[in-house]
């Protein structure tokens, strides 16, 4: 069955027919119509690459209470959502490689919001790379570090050469 579209949120009654229409349950098994979730912002609206489980505060509106509530990073699957308010839920991001991905609720686990927020996952400190990659005993070679995450511009960088 598909729900059809309606005028106004609310529960309606639904019943089953197996025999083309002709007759049908009268169990009275409800149905409820409500808003379809909207994502405004995620925050924080970065992580780590690789990493499994970053909390991120995904803040919207119509999110409701209730065990389908879901997050989805990307677009293939989802993770469970802590409902702490109508416009605001939680979700532990899944680890993923560096990129961007769009943030989606879903109130039922299968429509997902209209709207998204976009979470990037900025590349580990295994995606880093050296320019030169070597270099003297004495030192005092200037070396380029570059993140594989793209472009991102860092302030307060340190390195150290061993431990």
């Amino acid at each position: 069955c598909v729900s059809p579209a309606r005028t106004a949120a609310g529960g309606v009654a639904v019943e089953v027919s197996l025999n083309g229409g002709r007759d049908f349950t009268q169990n009275r098994v409800q149905y409820f119509y409500g808003a379809s979730a909207s994502v405004g912002s995620v925050t924080p609206s970065r992580g780590t690459s690789g990493v499994e489980g970053q909390i991120v505060t995904v803040i919207g509106s119509d999110f409701a209470h209730g065990s389908d509530l879901s997050c989805r990073f990307g677009v293939n699957g989802s993770v469970s959502a802590l409902y702490e308010s109508s416009s605001l839920v939680m979700c532990s991001a899944p680890s993923r490689g560096a990129g961007a991905v769009r943030v989606d609720v879903s109130n039922n686990g299968v429509d997902w919001s209209v709207s998204g927020g976009r979470f990037v996952y900025e590349a580990t400190s295994g995606a880093w790379s050296l320019s030169p990659s070597r270099g003297p005993v004495s030192g005092g070679t200037y070396v380029t570090v570059s993140s594989g995450g793209g472009g991102q511009n860092y302030s307060g960088v340190y390195c150290v050469f061993g431990t």
